[in-house]
């Protein structure tokens, strides 16, 4: 409770200065167009068309097995404690810091390198590109709902379209172009509209890691 009471008093200030700020990792264009992401060989000036990134052999495997991460938070700690996480989990950690960091919330490139880290060569560049762009979506429309906890309920419903802005009225589902992006096709959204929602899949391993 204490560590949600600490984020939840740095939203207002983030909201306020992110909205004047106007920055946003990667740009999230329409709920039917398939993401993007700069074209590794132009330095990233020319974004590309990605579509079923994380289908290959590899990523099916990573994004679906558990990681021994530490917190990005206690990356400067001798003895860090260290606990099995699911890839959502790991993505919920990276999340926070790269918002709520006062150094690396400027940085364009703290998701992908705290992803990179975490997952140690697991999980694609292109297809942590596209978790990349759905933390991007997130900061842009849900920051209040997500900086307190990324995993949370209340998170999860913004993502899914409960948001509001002068740009989309109707609401953005940052899991469509996700699901585009990385072709995982996730049933999150329509499991809470359901009511079947019980939470995001736990690591497949579990408690201190080895």
């Amino acid at each position: 409770m204490g560590e949600r009471s600490t984020l939840s008093a740095h939203v207002p200030a983030l909201a306020a200065a992110l909205t004047v700020g106007g920055f946003v990792l990667w740009g999230c264009s329409s709920e039917t167009t398939p993401a993007t992401q700069p074209a590794a060989e132009t330095g990233g000036e020319t974004a590309v068309t990605v579509t079923n990134a994380c289908t290959n052999a590899k990523d099916q495997v990573g994004v679906f097995r558990s990681y021994c991460a530490p917190d990005p938070y206690e990356k400067d700690a001798a003895m860090p404690t260290l606990t099995y996480k699911s890839f959502a989990e790991v993505s919920s950690d990276c999340a926070k810091f790269c918002v709520l960091d006062p150094v690396e919330r400027d940085n364009p490139k703290c998701v992908m390198n705290c992803l990179k880290t975490a997952t140690q060569g697991a999980i694609s560049d292109t297809c942590l590109g596209c978790r990349e762009q759905m933390v991007a979506c997130g900061r842009k429309y849900c920051i209040a709902e997500c900086a307190p906890g990324p995993l949370d309920v209340k998170c999860l419903r913004c993502m899914c379209g409960d948001n509001y802005t002068m740009e989309h009225p109707e609401g953005y589902n940052c899991y469509n172009p996700y699901n585009a992006c990385s072709g995982l096709d996730l049933k999150y959204c329509n499991q809470l509209d359901a009511g079947a929602f019980d939470g995001f899949p736990p690591p497949n391993d579990a408690g201190a890691c080895d």
